[in-house]
């Protein structure tokens, strides 16, 4: 597989995204930058370094729609989370553009995360002992730098800090973190952990589309849910309007016409696959 085979392929991202051979793509990739690398030619191999990225942006977007199919959300989040650092690290070098289907990526990753109710995150920070170019290799330091740029690239290589020697010094709790795969979860008290969080609206929207390529929006809102849909809820549990401050159901929402809760109302520009069950209640 030649350069140009590869830029076709990934050009053509919308229409292959279920058939094509990463793995060979993948390989071809490396193995022409390599003879760009050993030609000594900087622009090649430059260029190579963002068709890599273009590559892995692409991918990492298509497995994060294939893991949720599969129900297998958080790793689903954590592709979605590699897709947007790809993206990201794009930017600096790359001029974004719907060519590669990228603007898309870009808009649909940020779309996707939002349908995750995850809200806190762990955020460790650490005491970094010692720090060396990822190009040079040489241990630097403020007043010791090597003189390559973090975020450049040279010869098909993005210059970043490799640590070493690092001590866990705290984890905090945070709302925006740096990484986002850091979710925490209940631990099942046999060394493994419990996942507890809502997929509801993920599910529904993957469900709904035949390809990660189809366009597709939300607006959220309020609604009256039937009270049927509550029937293990007590008289004197807490309202599941979650009110606040918080108040029993039959002083809430019990003697109303149903329960006032958020709605999200999807809409997809491709009809969803037969069987779709267009109404879906999560509680």
């Amino acid at each position: 597989m030649d350069q140009n085979e590869v830029e076709q392929l990934l050009l053509n991202i919308r229409s292959n995204w279920s058939t094509r051979d990463t793995d060979a793509i993948r390989a071809a990739l490396t193995s022409i930058k390599f003879e760009a690398i050993a030609k000594l030619d900087e622009i090649r191999a430059k260029h190579l370094w963002i068709l890599q990225g273009i590559f892995e942006a692409q991918t990492k977007f298509v497995s994060s729609f294939m893991l949720c199919k599969e129900k297998k959300f958080y790793d689903g989040w954590c592709s979605l989370e590699r897709a947007e650092i790809e993206v990201a690290s794009l930017k600096r070098h790359y001029s974004i553009n719907n060519q590669y289907a990228l603007d898309f990526i870009e808009k649909y990753t940020t779309q996707f995360q939002t349908l995750f109710l995850y809200k806190i995150f762990m955020s460790p920070e650490f005491v970094k002992m010692v720090k060396k170019c990822s190009i040079c290799k040489k241990q630097i330091s403020f007043r010791n730098p090597c003189g390559h740029k973090v975020g450049e690239i040279y010869m098909g290589e993005v210059c970043g800090r490799i640590v070493e020697n690092i001590e866990l010094a705290a984890v905090a709790i945070v709302e925006n973190p740096v990484q986002k795969y850091s979710v925490p979860f209940i631990s099942d008290g046999n060394g493994g952990q419990r996942d507890l969080y809502d997929y509801t609206l993920i599910e529904y929207a993957v469900s709904a589309l035949a390809s990660p390529f189809h366009v597709w929006s939300y607006t959220e809102t309020q609604t009256w849910h039937p009270h049927d849909k509550f029937n293990r809820v007590g008289r004197n549990d807490l309202c599941p309007c979650q009110s606040q401050p918080p108040k029993k159901y039959k002083k809430c929402c019990l003697p109303k016409p149903g329960i006032l809760r958020p709605h999200f109302q999807f809409k997809f520009e491709e009809t969803p696959p037969a069987g779709f069950d267009e109404f879906k209640y999560s509680y």
